[in-house]
């Protein structure tokens, strides 16, 4: 007759007990900045000319905020900065103010290109 290992009992028992004491992670989705949503995702498009004055996208130096269709990516948000131009940039999430201690996870895929010349 086999000897019952009493670490093995242990072992299987606070598995089993963890497996159903233990809920999911649970997350929600607080902001989609998803480029097929349009510009609009973001608070503000900063874009500045050389003495730091705002300036409309497009700007007349020839920065602009765009969304162009990227062949890995789909629909992706492409930022122009002309020479001339201090900024081109977006700030803040539209409609969403994190809470001071919040933990946010957030996804950011970028791509830079550097002029040629």
């Amino acid at each position: 007759m086999k000897k019952s290992n009493p670490l093995l009992k242990l072992t299987l028992a606070t598995t089993c007990c963890s497996l159903l004491l233990s809920g999911a992670a649970r997350a929600s989705l607080i902001w989609d900045g998803n480029a097929s949503n349009g510009l609009g995702v973001f608070k503000v498009l900063n874009l500045e000319d050389k003495d730091g004055n705002s300036e409309p996208n497009p700007s007349p130096n020839g920065s602009s905020v765009t969304i162009v269709t990227d062949g890995s990516e789909g629909q992706v948000f492409k930022f122009d900065k002309a020479v001339n131009d201090r900024r081109c940039e977006a700030h803040g999430a539209k409609n969403f103010n994190p809470a001071i201690g919040s933990n946010i996870l957030h996804r950011l895929a970028f791509q830079t290109q550097q002029p040629r010349g």
